[in-house]
C-alpha cells in the first residue's frame, strides 16, 4: 500500500498520491549497484547505502556526506557523485549541496523571500534562489505537509 484517496477526490491530493507512487516505483526499480557507494569513514573504507545519506556537500575534489552516525568522505567531484545517486531521493538545494528528501518536514519563506526547509532534526536549510522553484515543485509532489 502506497497511499489511499477518499471520495470526493481532491485534485491536489490525487496528484500528491500519484507522485508518491511514482517515487516508490523509482525506488523499487533502482539498480543495487547504484544504491551503494564506497566511502571513507573514520579511516576505514565501507559500502554505504545511498538511503543513509542525510546531506552531501562539495569540498574541492571530495564530497562530505552527513550521516546519522557521523560524516564520511567520498573522493570524487560533485558532478560525478550525483551521477551515482538515485536522484529522486535527493533535492539539490544549492551549488554543491544535496539534501535527502526524507529529511524535509516542512517549508516556508524567510524575510528575504528565500525558501527555507524545516528538517527532521529541527534545523533549517536555506535553498539557493536558483534551486527554489525545482525544490518546491519536488517537495509539493512528495506529500510533505507545509508548515
Amino acid at each position: 500500500l502506497v497511499d489511499y484517496i477518499l471520495k470526493p477526490v481532491d485534485p491536489d491530493r490525487l496528484q500528491a498520491a500519484l507522485a508518491k507512487a511514482a517515487l516508490r516505483r523509482t525506488m523499487t526499480d533502482l539498480q543495487p549497484e547504484r544504491n551503494q557507494l564506497q566511502v571513507e569513514m573514520n579511516g576505514e573504507k565501507r559500502l554505504l547505502p545511498a538511503t543513509e545519506i542525510l546531506r552531501a556537500e562539495s569540498l574541492g575534489n571530495y564530497v562530505v556526506l552527513h550521516l546519522a552516525d557521523g560524516k564520511a568522505l567520498k573522493r570524487t567531484t560533485f558532478k560525478d557523485f550525483k551521477k551515482k545517486l538515485p536522484l529522486p531521493l535527493f533535492l539539490e538545494v544549492g551549488r554543491g549541496r544535496l539534501l535527502a528528501m526524507n529529511q524535509v518536514r516542512g517549508w516556508g519563506r524567510n524575510s528575504s523571500g528565500q525558501l527555507v526547509l524545516r528538517l527532521a532534526d529541527g534545523g533549517l536549510m536555506i535553498v539557493a534562489r536558483s534551486h527554489s522553484a525545482d525544490t518546491l515543485k519536488k517537495i509539493k509532489g512528495s506529500q510533505i505537509v507545509n508548515s
